[in-house]
């Protein structure tokens, strides 16, 4: 079997949760003997020095090409429309081509959800007679930023499209059922826990950090800068990281915020981008690492990749009981867990983990274990491999479920 994984927009191999969960994706896949290529689309570096700084090579097992071929997105407007649509045209003849070439042993896994690409590539696939599988690990309806052309093709298209399903959490799940007669597939959030083993620096017992997109979760930013004003009231030598892309705008608007809530600026750190080593470190010496979740069907559909890398760090997780983290997460037992959108009840279990480091580090532990028993990318791969074969023509497999 050959897997081509579609997707638009996204910095491969180092980047977001996105490249981390197709990486993850891909292992799985090439650990159990399945060849896989990955299609970018379009280019996602502003210069060639950026994180990626290739157009095409293999990581583990995974051949993958910016399609447009280049990964520095072009300077001028016409010019990144140039790229789309090279790259998107580029994609659909690899596809036709690899089609041919693996013939009733190929599968389009769709991980883009930008309509135009999609759609070409799902018409494409039918008339060569190739299964479509649709990553679903977000619900973009529920986002505010999410344009009318993808409101439609969520609601009329992508599922209903789709001969199989790969949903990251329950809810979705849930919604793919109610929307499409096609087999589902539950892969949660996915981490390497051997990749976090390496020698740990010592705990500061005194730093907390977040990791996300800066501009993409900018409430919750907001909202825990107000948590750590009630934090630095009971503990003064607190310090707060706040790791991942931000925009100057952002940042700026951070500052403002830090201003009013009459908080140091040296009592946070705006740390942008950093390696994926650097971030591993800062995960091993923080002394609980921050997930605060607000009650909203954006949360209760999504289940943040980073939470993996959070629990495999073996730091203590501090998070609120909303969406599929209730599954397999206890208050007190494996993380430190509040009710959202309360910020003194936030606060509270921030500074119990801070003044208790005993405490903390044997909630960590064990959401450690949590990490390595469910989230190992490896413990999915067979049953990831079979799902994706019963959507071969002629290779569905008697008596067994269409959801797994």
């Amino acid at each position: 079997m050959h897997v081509i994984i579609l997707e638009d927009c996204t910095g491969f191999p180092a980047g977001n949760a996105t490249a981390e969960r197709i990486l993850n994706l891909g292992r799985m896949l090439t650990e159990n003997g399945i060849s896989v290529t990955l299609l970018l689309a379009r280019p996602s570096e502003l210069t060639a020095y950026d994180r990626n700084t290739s157009s095409a090579g293999t990581i583990a097992g995974i051949r993958y090409s910016y399609t447009c071929g280049t990964h520095v997105k072009a300077s001028s407007f016409l010019g990144r429309r140039w790229q789309a649509w090279r790259g998107g045209y580029a994609a659909l003849v690899q596809i036709f081509r690899l089609a041919r070439l693996h013939a009733n042993e190929t599968v389009l896994y769709l991980y883009t959800d930008t309509p135009s690409i999609s759609l070409a590539a799902t018409a494409l696939a039918r008339v060569l007679n190739v299964p479509v599988v649709t990553e679903l690990c977000e619900w973009k309806p529920t986002l505010p930023s999410c344009s009318y052309a993808q409101r439609l093709y969520y609601k009329f298209a992508r599922l209903q499209t789709s001969d199989g399903i790969v949903a990251i959490s329950t809810r979705l799940s849930q919604t793919a059922a109610e929307t499409s007669q096609a087999g589902i597939c539950r892969i949660p959030i996915l981490t390497d826990v051997a990749e976090c083993s390496v020698p740990r620096p010592p705990v500061d017992r005194n730093l907390i950090s977040w990791c996300g997109q800066v501009d993409s979760y900018f409430e919750d930013i907001a909202w825990l800068i107000q948590v750590f004003r009630l934090v630095l009231m009971r503990c003064p030598g607190a310090r707060l990281a706040i790791v991942g892309g931000c925009s100057s705008k952002a940042a700026a608007m951070v500052q403002g915020l830090l201003s009013a809530e009459h908080i140091p600026f040296k009592a946070v750190q705006l740390l942008g981008y950093v390696e994926r080593s650097q971030l591993l470190e800062l995960y091993a010496k923080s002394a609980a690492l921050l997930l605060p979740l607000p009650e909203s069907e954006r949360s209760r559909c999504r289940f943040p990749t980073k939470l993996g890398e959070y629990l495999a760090s073996g730091r203590p997780v501090i998070t609120t009981a909303v969406g599929d983290l209730t599954r397999y997460l206890q208050d007190d037992s494996n993380a430190f867990i509040t009710r959202p959108g309360n910020p003194p009840l936030f606060a509270e279990k921030i500074i119990a983990a801070l003044e208790n480091p005993g405490r903390s580090d044997a909630v960590g532990a064990a959401g450690r274990e949590v990490a390595r028993s469910h989230f190992h990318y490896a413990q999915h791969g067979p049953r990831f491999v079979e799902f994706l074969t019963r959507q071969l023509p002629g290779r569905t497999l008697a008596n067994s479920p269409s959801h797994l």
